[in-house]
């Protein structure tokens, strides 16, 4: 099963289709599960709203591995 993230701001895949994507990391809004250990984010266009991938940055000390 693919793990779909659904923007707001999503355009229809066609349009999506000849986008000049510009790909950045957002990090979900999660209500009721807060990891200790890291973060989950998704890279996502930001022009059009196409996901792309979902990246786990782990906590070390002071900042991300």
């Amino acid at each position: 099963m693919k793990n779909k993230i659904k923007c707001e701001w999503s355009k229809p895949w066609y349009k999506q289709l000849f986008c000049k994507h510009d790909f950045k990391y957002y990090k979900a809004e999660e209500n009721n599960i807060m990891l200790v250990n890291g973060e989950y984010r998704y890279l996502v266009c930001s022009k059009c709203g196409k996901y792309k991938s979902k990246v786990f940055w782990e906590y070390e000390g002071m900042g991300f591995k």
